[in-house]
């Protein structure tokens, strides 16, 4: 949990009314009624990095899921204009 946030807060900025919490094994953070969430990605030199996504809903089939990750505010408005699932989500349609 806190390395997710160290890399949010790198991402992001530093917040002060961040919500933590788990959630079927994830980690998740709210801020200003933007939820995030953790992926991990396997790294030889650290075992697993956290990147930051967005949690919001495909627009295809509505199933809620990550979005791509980013690493920037930059990253967040473009999720925030077009979410983007992560590349592993699967539409229902």
């Amino acid at each position: 949990m806190d390395k997710f946030l160290r890399t949010l807060r790198h991402v992001l900025g530093y917040w002060d009314d961040v919500i933590l919490r788990m959630n079927g094994g994830c980690v998740e953070a709210e801020i200003d009624g933007l939820r995030f969430a953790a992926l991990e990605v396997p790294s030889e030199l650290f075992g697993t990095v956290p990147l930051v996504t967005l949690l919001g809903r495909c627009r295809s089939c509505g199933v809620e899921t990550t979005s791509q990750p980013f690493t920037s505010l930059a990253g967040l408005g473009k999720m925030l204009e077009k979410f983007e699932p992560t590349k592993i989500h699967r539409c229902v349609r």
